[in-house]
């Protein structure tokens, strides 16, 4: 559908159909997907069957799902600060790889891939796992992996004592449909933005962990994150999919005396090029209120000019 097309439709159909139309023909969409190929500088001739199989039938233009090439350097970067040996993080990871709802066949979609390889949401579980969460707070729902698995690592974390549950937010009625109808007893699905959103679901709630996964937009992470810090428990984990492309985290970081850690994770035998994970850790102890009324000054641009390596695809409207 190129991009004159894409756009008298979008003037005719309502939202939700128009979104329905381009996700269900997301296979068929051969330009785009040779675009976001050389926007994410793939190496066609040295990989030409990955991108013959992207192209020609992958579903997916945005919220890319791939295995992890550097598993074993993500084991040995995270296990030190959730404060767990190595074989621990490996366990929870082998734990998420073969869980039956995780690995599931989901049947044949437009949309989305039969089985589904959890890409960078991998590196989430097994910090719920550590964490015990008892209230994760997800910014960006899309399909819902990234929302099943925190749902099966909570149910995994409940069976040892640990009860929690899911907030996500997203701003469309039709996401979030790979999550199991058995694990959404701890899921609060709130359709809704997250910057008006937000203050409101969590009045009079701690929140432990809080996931970015919202356009990379510098004003609404500054918002997300500033709610989540107004609401932090004891320890607030940050997860944010915007990797270095923007100073929000850690410029919160150094304000708050946060802890801020990066990791750049190596999708395997796919064309997209990750962002990586910023993950910053802050102790409500020394969150200074006062200061998240503060105006700060704008972030850094994108300097790829590419928002959003693991979240919604940067090109998604574009053909």
């Amino acid at each position: 559908m190129n991009s004159v097309l894409a756009t008298v439709v979008k003037s005719i159909l309502p939202t939700p159909h128009w979104r329905l139309i381009r996700r269900a023909t997301n296979r068929l969409r051969w330009l785009l997907k040779f675009r976001l190929m050389r926007m994410y500088g793939f190496p066609v001739l040295e990989h030409p069957w990955v991108a013959a199989k992207y192209v020609l039938w992958d579903p997916e233009v945005e919220s890319y799902t791939y295995e992890l090439a550097n598993e074993s350097e993500y084991v040995a970067f995270i296990a030190p600060l959730l404060g767990v040996q190595p074989q621990q993080v490996a366990v929870w990871i082998d734990e998420a790889k073969t869980d039956p709802y995780l690995t599931r066949d989901r049947g044949f979609r437009w949309s989305a891939k039969r089985r589904l390889p959890l890409g960078n949401r991998l590196m989430w579980y097994p910090i719920a796992r550590a964490l015990k969460p008892k209230l994760i707070v997800e910014a960006g729902i899309h399909e819902g992996l990234g929302s099943e698995m925190f749902l099966v690592a909570l149910s995994r974390n409940s069976s040892e004592g640990f009860p929690g549950r899911l907030v996500s937010f997203d701003i469309h009625e039709d996401t979030g449909g790979l999550v199991h109808p058995d694990l959404r007893a701890r899921w609060t699905r709130i359709i809704e933005s997250t910057l008006t959103g937000m203050p409101k679901a969590l009045r009079g709630l701690e929140v432990d962990l809080y996931v970015h996964e919202t356009p990379h937009d510098p004003q609404i992470i500054r918002g997300e994150l500033r709610c989540a810090l107004r609401h932090a428990a004891q320890r607030l984990a940050v997860i944010d999919s915007s990797g270095l492309i923007r100073t929000v985290l850690r410029d919160h970081c150094a304000v708050h005396g946060g802890s801020h850690h990066f990791f750049l994770d190596q999708p395997k035998n796919h064309i997209v090029r990750s962002f990586g994970m910023g993950l910053a850790f802050f102790e409500r102890s020394r969150i200074r209120l006062d200061a998240l009324n503060d105006d700060s000054p704008q972030d850094l641009q994108d300097p790829q000019g590419i928002c959003g390596g693991g979240g919604d695809g940067p090109m998604a409207d574009a053909a």
